[in-house]
């Protein structure tokens, strides 16, 4: 019996020597109750770029937030903040806004900015005294309608290379901005002398409220856009090119200080009131190849006294002349057809004018409280 024992002992002893212990590290477990890997233990792999803290760890300097990558389609900015950020939130799908106490204030993101009409549905509206200034990012693909209007303190502003659509009154009240600059690498706008154009420059799309005196407006241009120098408050007289065909709507609309304007020949239409709210405008001569007046081009124009209409005419639409306190006599066309609703109420120094024979319509109040009227 004994010899079994000890030939059972032996055999053990030579299978402990064919297998070390050593062959079994790379599997040990730690069991419930004995002592736990240390919190801050860290797994190194071959590659000691890849190194990671496990979870648990305390008063590492890894701990420190990595930089965060700006995402696709935004502009990483590698200064910082002016000053300290006072408000923010989302003007766009995918667009961040921040204002800070020094009166900046900053777009983060891509794409489309929001409209917002009625300008009070604007964001960032209850700081707008306090916006000097506006950074847009790389990737702003438009600016909305009515985005930066009334920010009095602004003075430029910088467009970026991806912006394809500015909607109207973008600026509106921006009485301040004397000029807007436009990345060159913008394939849809320019700008000449901090005033916006389309690319080919046929198109004037916007000047700046800032601007005062005479503005001369390039040769190339064929179109004066909608609102293109709506509320130009300081603008005196302006020189309009050879080859102009149009403008549009609420072109000139409270430009309250322009008192000179001299059409060009090649003009054939004017629009909504284009020119409504000119207090200081007094004489109009409109050239034979005017065919289109727009409803309320003349609005208001409370100084002007004297109007030579185009021959080429064949209406007069809606309240295009009334509230021209000032007008003594008009002329009408000799192939003038209709005319529409209050086109001259409160005229109120009109005391005569000769309807043509041609005329077939003429619209309710049509000459309403014109009070000097007499024939």
């Amino acid at each position: 019996m004994k010899k079994r024992v000890l030939a059972w002992a032996l055999l053990l002893c030579m299978l402990a020597a064919l297998f070390p212990s050593a062959a079994f590290a790379d599997h040990s477990v730690i069991l419930s109750g004995s002592e736990e890997a240390p919190d801050d233990f860290l797994f190194v792999p071959e590659d000691e770029s890849e190194a990671v803290i496990l979870s648990g760890s305390e008063g590492s300097q890894d701990d420190e937030e990595a930089p965060v990558e700006a995402e696709s389609g935004t502009e990483a900015v590698a200064d910082e903040p002016a000053g300290s950020v006072i408000a923010y939130g989302d003007c766009g799908r995918n667009l961040y806004w921040e204002l800070d106490d020094v009166g900046t204030l900053t777009i983060f993101g891509s794409g489309e900015m929001w409209d917002f009409n009625p300008a009070n549905t604007v964001p960032w509206r209850q700081y707008n005294e306090r916006i000097m200034s506006i950074s847009l990012p790389v990737y702003l693909t438009s600016i909305g309608e009515y985005a930066f209007s009334n920010c009095i303190g602004l003075t430029c502003i910088s467009i970026p290379s991806k912006v394809a659509r500015i909607c109207n009154n973008a600026f509106f009240g921006c009485n301040s901005l004397k000029s807007i600059t436009v990345s060159e690498e913008n394939p849809v706008f320019m700008s000449i002398n901090g005033v916006l154009f389309s690319k080919d420059g046929t198109l004037l799309l916007y000047a700046p409220s800032g601007i005062n005196g005479t503005y001369v407006v390039p040769s190339c241009v064929t179109i004066i856009g909608d609102y293109a120098f709506n509320d130009c408050s300081n603008l005196t007289s302006i020189e309009l090119p050879m080859g102009l065909a149009s403008i549009g709507d609420h072109a000139f609309w409270r430009c309250k200080s322009l008192s000179n304007i001299l059409f060009s020949a090649s003009l054939t239409s004017i629009g909504r009131y284009a020119f409504s709210n000119c207090y200081s405008l007094t004489s109009i001569e409109l050239p034979a190849s005017v065919t289109s007046i727009g409803d309320g081009a003349f609005h208001n124009c409370s100084s002007l006294t004297t109007i030579t209409l185009s021959a080429a005419l064949t209406s007069i639409g809606f309240v295009t002349f009334s509230g021209c306190s000032g007008l003594t006599s008009i002329t009408l066309p000799a192939g003038l057809t209709s005319i529409a609703n209050s086109a001259f109420s409160g005229c109120s120094s009109l005391t005569s004018i000769t309807l043509p024979a041609s005329l077939t319509s003429i619209g309710d109040y049509t000459f309403g409280d014109c009070s000097s009227l007499t024939s």
